[in-house]
């Protein structure tokens, strides 16, 4: 009988061992989750203050490629098409504004993909336009 006894303690401990590993691996990715997260967050919020500010300097020119402009400020956090497919829009916001509120900067590429067009809009309707130099 203490045999038994003996063998089901340590069965129940083992089982529990078995579960606190399995919450263990649950948190783990669950942090994991949480870096790649903040990761994303602040590429996106650092792509967005250099193109603002690559906007105020002017440094933008007519005829830079999308790969170019990728490289030099990062991905956009969304890439759109006009209707007709004629051109494409690379949308940079601050991830803490939604897309009604805040300032965005839309990058538009004719079909070749070349930058033809800036437009800095701010979440009340209003901004400004412009081409690029």
């Amino acid at each position: 009988m203490r045999e038994a006894t003996a063998a089901l303690c340590i069965g129940l401990v083992m089982c529990e061992a078995l579960c606190l590993a399995d919450g263990l691996d649950t948190l783990i990715e669950v942090g994991k989750g949480q870096a790649q997260i903040k990761k994303a967050y602040e590429e996106e919020t650092n792509a967005v203050v250099r193109v603002k500010k690559a906007v105020d300097r002017g440094d933008f020119e007519k005829g830079q490629g999308k790969a170019e402009i990728a490289r030099r400020y990062g991905e956009p956090v969304i890439v759109t098409t006009e209707s007709g497919g004629i051109r494409e829009a690379w949308v940079y916001k601050d991830p803490s504004d939604s897309f009604f509120k805040g300032t965005k900067v839309y990058l538009f590429f004719d079909a070749g993909g070349i930058l033809d067009e800036i437009r800095v809009t701010n979440g009340g309707g209003g901004g400004r336009e412009g081409s690029a130099r």
